[in-house]
């Protein structure tokens, strides 16, 4: 906003605080609290009323500078507040920080909470299972000018759970990866890069869409220095190590960056349930990228059905934590056979004890989100019934951690009975004080029981013998007056008040004090009644003050072990994870993979794990796959729609599934470790990157091929059929030959270039496979069999006539087709006999074209002896081989 616009508000004390208020909002728009409304004015309130959809009026409309202005209801705000967010734009919540009752002249306002769509206003209108993160993102030092090396810090802050993480990035391609995991809401990045050649490079190589919600952050948010004085004072603790960090640690910039910004916009939060620093270790996962994500469907995708998607099926959690977990599991696969084997032992063992399995279940079934109830503590937002929420969850702990102590040969489940912590202390703490059932907020009182507070015992007594006062006084002025229709009511304008019909006013006592005259009667007062009112309503007050106090006192109470029940909620969340995965493993009949730190990868019968429950189990055809250490490439043809890119997907998913530590679909898997797991499938621009689809295929095959390595697993669908055909051709050919020369490794690669076939009999590492389909009476059958051997034809054509192509295009296809293949078959003739004329070999040449003389010529350098064979003996043999191969090129 303007300054000028502000200057202009009239000199009035409310104006005047209003001016304060909003240079301190700063570009934020301002939710001011008057009464019962939060009112926007000038340019905020034009802006909001737009995005909202609310009227738009003026205050001193009739004055030299009306104001624009909207509003909404106090009761309703969080609505409106994350539809603003939504759109992208930050809210300043300034609220009356005293009883304008008890205030003369203007009440105190002050801003309590900015809130943007990285910082999230209400936890409970979030995605339960999703996170919400805000990044903050920062170049190296002195790369602010270069663009041949992208390197710098990213870190990620969900202030709705106080997850706190930090990972290095030494490319374009590191921090898309990252990106494409954390879905970040908001990015903050220092005010002296953005705009600069090195950021504007890294932003154009990631993807602008990423960088929709900006926020330039100065640049003193980055100082070290400072974020290491911060965090020691808020952890408690002399140093950073234990974190990983040092003191000069550049990674420390982005982290404290992140810090400042939280601190600075929850003004009322102590962050007590802010989360020690982790940092994002790349060997420890597998690598996924963003198109390995989009392509396999791991998650639920907008206007995609969520059964298309891998976590809907393997997703059996019962709490939001534990959601929340699973989808990082997914997305960062261990790397380590240890590590995947205690999984694996876990989920193992909750099989072979079903009933503790539903016990362990039933106990987690219906528990609250612990981590956003700590952070609703930690923001100063939290309610009784938050606070009731977190009672409930300790008093399930006990029979988890007796559940656990139960089972057998788990490593993992042993450690999470040992790391979970029941505390019992806190539990009884809140269960003497809670009512069994606690209003919604905290200001409505009747929060806590009797008998732990004396002051309060008194303040409930006296209220609660209130309401059997009034209606004992009731029952006799009805007897003293004869009149059994009166009434004695309440209400916040009036108080109490006696209540008379017109029929009845006749037998009104004299010392009745008429209060107020309605439709069909009158109000009165006594002065026993009167005296009565003062008596009970200063007692509601001080109760209800009271109890704001001692409410505030428990949740300080809880917040004082926020460090701890956080670490019990991450051992919850990991045993949702290992329970949900068992429920998957035996509603789906998935097996258990063998794990190997070799190259082999076998996989039978396996079944791709949503499609088969899309068109059910019994009439999924499984398929099998075997990487031995001499076999690494298949190169599978075939029609489309015959199930190549299925057979491809679900050796992908297996493999990610194993290394989760989850059971497979297949009746028996050996999975050796991949370090990567990288698609390169389907056909699609992107736009907003400036990429046409052939550019966008070019940018995934280079990208696998400068960071796969042997341990990889490669799954690539249909290369170069985005351009011509014999150039698509040369690439797809020198692509596979440098895959098995320079990176041999695990790799599914499907090809309508059945010329390519040819591969198999010139690289002892590839093998051709095919879909096996059926034709019957001109018809064909897709039998989704995938055997060895070379397809005989794409069938594009009959593919087309299954899809319902007009039959005159159908037929008028056939005989292009011929026509073509004619045209095809001349051409390879001519080629051949042009070759033979040449001697020059065709890329596409096999042994049986190679001509007999150059056969020859091969023999007898085979028979030369070098070692027995003088300087001029050779140059005379090699004059005799020039002169054989002139004599032919003359003929």
């Amino acid at each position: 906003m303007e300054i000028s616009a502000l200057e202009k508000l009239p000199a009035t004390p409310m104006w005047e605080q209003y001016r304060g208020i909003k240079k301190d909002a700063l570009d934020s728009l301002l939710f001011y609290r008057m009464g019962d409304f939060y009112e926007l004015f000038l340019d905020d309130a034009i802006e909001a009323s737009s995005i909202l959809g609310i009227t738009l009026t003026a205050r001193n409309r009739n004055e030299e500078f009306p104001v624009p202005m909207c509003g909404v209801p106090f009761h309703s705000a969080t609505n409106y507040i994350n539809k603003l967010l939504q759109a992208g734009k930050r809210v300043a919540i300034c609220e009356q920080t005293e009883d304008a009752s008890a205030t003369k002249g203007i009440v105190r306002r002050e801003i309590v909470r900015i809130v943007s769509p990285g910082i999230a206003y209400d936890q409970d209108s979030l995605d339960s299972g999703s996170n919400n993160y805000m990044l903050v993102i920062s170049l190296g030092e002195n790369q602010q000018e270069k663009t041949e090396i992208l390197q710098g810090h990213l870190a990620a802050l969900d202030i709705s759970t106080g997850e706190l993480s930090y990972f290095n990035f030494a490319s374009a391609d590191d921090l898309r990866d990252e990106l494409a995991i954390l879905k970040p809401k908001e990015i903050l990045a220092p005010q002296a890069q953005i705009g600069s050649i090195s950021w504007n490079t890294l932003t154009s190589m990631v993807g602008k869409e990423y960088f929709q919600c900006i926020t330039p952050t100065p640049d003193f948010y980055f100082q070290a220095a400072s974020a290491f004085e911060n965090f020691c004072e808020h952890f408690s603790v002399l140093n950073l190590e234990a974190f990983g960090l040092q003191k000069e640690s550049p990674a420390l910039g982005v982290l404290g960056a992140a810090f400042r910004k939280i601190k600075e916009t929850q003004r009322l939060g102590n962050l007590r349930h802010l989360q020690a620093p982790q940092k994002r270790e790349k060997k420890q996962f597998v690598q996924l990228d963003e198109s390995t994500i989009e392509h396999l469907d791991l998650f639920p995708k907008p206007n995609q059905a969520p059964q298309d998607s891998l976590f809907f099926h393997i997703d059996r959690t019962t709490t939001a934590m534990g959601a929340r977990a699973l989808r990082e599991v997914i997305a960062r696969p261990l790397a380590d056979k240890t590590a995947i084997e205690f999984r694996q032992d876990a989920v193992q063992c909750l099989l072979e004890n079903y009933a503790l399995l539903q016990r362990i279940r039933d106990s987690l079934n219906g528990m609250r989100d612990i981590e956003r109830l700590l952070s609703k503590i930690g923001l100063h937002s939290a309610t009784p019934r938050d606070l009731d929420a977190i009672k409930n969850i300790f008093s399930r702990l006990p029979f988890l951690k007796e559940s656990l102590r139960t089972l057998a040969g788990s490593e993992l489940l042993k450690n999470l009975e040992n790391e979970i912590d029941c505390f019992e202390k806190l539990f009884q703490y809140l269960d003497l004080r809670l009512k069994e059932e606690v209003p919604a907020i905290s200001r409505e009182g009747n929060i806590f029981k009797s008998g732990w507070n004396a002051e309060l015992d008194e303040l409930i007594a006296l209220t609660e013998d209130g309401r059997s006062y009034i209606a004992n006084m009731e029952a006799k002025e009805r007897a003293t007056t004869g009149i059994n229709s009166l009434k004695i009511k309440y209400n916040k304008v009036f108080g109490y008040f006696i209540e008379i019909t017109n029929s009845n006013l006749d037998a009104v006592p004299a010392h009745y004090i008429r209060k107020q005259t309605i439709s069909n009667g009158e109000r009165f007062l006594t002065d026993e009644l009167k005296k009565f009112e003062d008596k009970i309503l200063r007692a509601e007050d001080k109760r209800k003050n009271l109890e704001e106090a001692l409410f505030s006192e428990a949740l300080n109470e809880v917040g004082k072990e926020s460090q701890k029940i956080l670490h019990t909620a991450k051992q919850l969340a990991i045993l949702d994870i290992l329970q949900s995965l068992a429920m998957a493993a035996r509603e789906h009949g998935y097996k258990r993979p063998i794990i190997h730190n070799d190259l082999r990868l076998t996989i039978e019968e396996g079944r791709h794990p949503a499609l088969e429950k899309v068109v059910g189990k019994d009439a999924f055809i499984p398929n099998s796959v075997s990487f031995t250490m001499k076999e690494r490439l298949f190169l599978i043809t075939g029609p489309n729609m015959a199930g190549k890119s299925t057979y491809m997907r679900q050796v992908a998913l297996i493999t990610l599934l194993a290394h989760t530590g989850s059971f497979v679909p297949a009746n028996a898997a050996e999975i050796g470790l991949v370090d990567r797991i990288a698609t390169r499938v389907g056909a699609s621009d992107r736009i907003g990157r400036g990429q046409s689809t052939f550019m966008v295929e070019m940018n995934e095959m280079a990208r696998i091929l400068r960071q796969s390595t042997e341990k990889s697993l490669l799954i690539i669908d249909e290369i170069g059929r985005g351009t011509s055909t014999f150039d698509g051709m040369a690439l797809a050919w020198a692509i596979v030959e440098d895959i098995q020369s320079r990176l041999c490794c695990r790799t599914l690669f499907a090809t309508h270039y059945h010329e390519l076939t040819i591969l198999e009999e010139q690289l002892s590492s590839v093998k051709n496979l095919c879909v096996a389909i059926e034709e019957k009476n001109g018809q064909i059958l897709f039998l989704h069999k995938v055997i060895p051997g070379k397809a005989s034809g794409s069938y594009g054509v009959e593919v087309a006539e299954l899809a319902g192509l007009p039959k005159t295009i159908v037929m008028r296809s056939r005989e292009i087709l011929n026509d073509v293949e004619k045209d095809a078959r001349k051409l390879r003739k001519h080629q051949k006999d042009n070759f033979v004329k040449s001697q020059q070999l065709s890329f596409l040449a096999s042994p049986s074209q190679i001509p007999d003389h150059l056969v020859a010529l091969e023999e007898e350098l085979k028979k030369l002896n070098l070692d027995h064979c003088t300087p001029w003996d050779a140059l005379v043999t090699l004059k005799n081989f020039q002169n054989q191969v002139s004599a032919h090129k003359l003929q």
